[in-house]
């Protein structure tokens, strides 16, 4: 191993797994994504759908600050504040991507029922402005009205890069032809999926998630991510929401897919699972090291260039990279030369992802119906005291696991509207049952009463129905889209 090598690697460790010795408490940090849609119709005879009103968006978030007293954190280059944030709660109201998708992230807690409270002051004060203006929030992973909204990055160098990154995905051989469901299910089951890209370089800007980071100890990381890595298939059946048509395959969770076909998913090991899970710590910095670089930021200017490993990166003495010129909106060429600083851009998407701040993302969950917005929290921090018991339940199954297939392609195969064959109905429901008993157990023991969130995901379980699959069915059966956002909508 090089001095640079070892080096890059210490420095890897000290990021990422140093932050897990440190001794405190468990707190966790949850973000909810909210897609905006504009309910007024056109006047023309075709009763035309409209786009998110931006102008909306900004009256928004200006009474939001003044309502909650929220100071503005961050201007974009129009001069519209787009982060706002609670100094005494740590708070955060924010759009991710764009415009188009609203986001409330919450500062460290260790008690669900005050975010819950927390949240609903928020919803019903953002809903009563939208109202105002004929606009909603709804429960969806991707945005319904995302055919007509105006998918624009938010004017700032970070998303003005970030979409630029993404688009470069169009210069990139395409797949030839298109498969269908079938067909895709018979690649993954045989392993021979081929590496394609997708045309959605706006995917962030019409995907809303639900995500929560929790602190973790040094000595039960491993085990962490082992048991969230087993987990990811049964989550794909509880969480599932974001209906999505791609080269033949209908999707009911289309998060994975959409991120993996990216740009980030150049480096497979940049997304979705842990083709193989690691098995020590070292085993863990091996892999941190070998995740790629995309952007980094230079005299205020964030640049983007073609993934480089981080090892390779380190070893580069110039690259180039671009940025989006905030006066013309130009693209534009910079050379850099690497330093150790940079490791603070690394970012990977993965499904269970180990950040900088001590803490594991789950990131794999859709936005939820309004009405279920803490099962996400609830079903993790539920679980994550449990990991042994879920271990040891894994291991013991043969409903899903020590079978043919992997967890990450049993992931996969449980993202399509239907599911394979192979999988009994009702032992998959008891495994299910199982799970949420751990975690209803789990929040038990903390002694909150915080176990009532979990309640519409034992009734998901018995009916083996999540979100997107009744959401499928009842637009299917004619029911009105509108209505159905509407319905989505509905906090209590």
């Amino acid at each position: 191993m090089s001095q640079r090598t070892a080096r890059i690697r210490d420095l890897l460790f000290q990021r990422y797994l140093a932050p897990t010795k440190a001794e405190r408490p468990q707190y966790a940090g949850i973000e909810l994504e909210l897609p905006l849609v504009n309910l007024t119709v056109g006047s023309s005879s075709s009763a035309t759908i409209l786009p998110v009103d931006f102008a909306v968006v900004h009256t928004l978030t200006r009474r939001f600050a003044e309502h909650f007293s929220f100071a503005s954190m961050s201007i974009d280059d129009e001069g519209d504040p787009y982060c706002l944030e609670d100094s005494h709660t740590g708070d955060i109201f924010t759009y991710d991507c764009s415009y188009n998708n609203l986001e409330i992230s919450f500062g460290c807690t260790q008690n669900l029922h005050e975010i819950h409270s927390r949240f609903s002051g928020y919803y019903r004060f953002i809903q009563g402005v939208l109202a105002e203006h004929g606009h909603s929030l709804t429960g969806m992973g991707v945005n319904p009205h995302r055919s007509v909204n105006r998918h624009i990055p938010l004017p700032v160098g970070r998303y003005q890069m970030l979409y630029h990154f993404l688009s470069q995905a169009r210069d990139l051989e395409q797949p030839a032809h298109s498969v269908n469901q079938a067909e895709s299910r018979a690649q993954l089951e045989n392993n021979t999926q081929p590496q394609r890209f997708h045309s959605f370089p706006e995917y962030g800007m019409f995907t809303s998630a639900s995500q929560i980071q929790i602190d973790v100890k040094y000595d039960a990381l491993i085990p962490t991510i082992r048991a969230f890595s087993y987990l990811e298939p049964l989550k794909a059946v509880l969480f599932a929401n974001s209906l999505f048509t791609h080269q033949g395959v209908d999707y009911l969770c289309c998060r994975d897919m959409l991120w993996e076909q990216s740009m980030h998913g150049v480096n497979p090991r940049n997304t979705g699972m842990f083709e193989q899970i690691p098995a020590t710590p070292d085993e863990l910095l091996d892999y941190l090291a070998s995740l790629s670089m995309f952007c980094t930021e230079r005299d205020g200017r964030y640049l983007s260039f073609a993934p480089i490993p981080v090892l390779d990166y380190f070893e580069r003495a110039r690259l180039t990279g671009t940025y989006i010129d905030p006066a013309t909106r130009a693209v534009k060429a910079m050379d850099f030369a690497p330093q150790a600083g940079d490791l603070n851009y690394l970012r990977a998407y993965k499904l269970v992802d180990l950040t900088f701040r001590g803490t594991i993302e789950y990131r794999s969950v859709c936005c939820q119906p309004l009405c279920d917005t803490m099962t996400v929290p609830a079903f993790h921090w539920g679980l994550v005291n449990k990991i042994d018991e879920l271990n040891a339940l894994f291991a013991a199954d043969k409903t899903l696991f020590n079978r043919a297939h992997t967890p990450s392609e049993l992931r996969r195969l449980f993202t399509y509207a239907a599911y394979p064959g192979f999988v009994s109905p009702d032992d998959l429901r008891a495994l299910l049952i199982a799970v949420l008993e751990l975690a209803s157990n789990g929040l038990c023991e903390r002694g909150l009463g915080e176990e009532i969130y979990l309640t519409p995901l034992f009734e998901r379980a018995y009916s083996l129905q999540n979100p997107a699959q009744r959401y499928r069915t009842l637009l299917s059966s004619g029911h009105d889209p509108i209505s159905l956002i509407e319905d989505y909508a509905i906090l209590d």
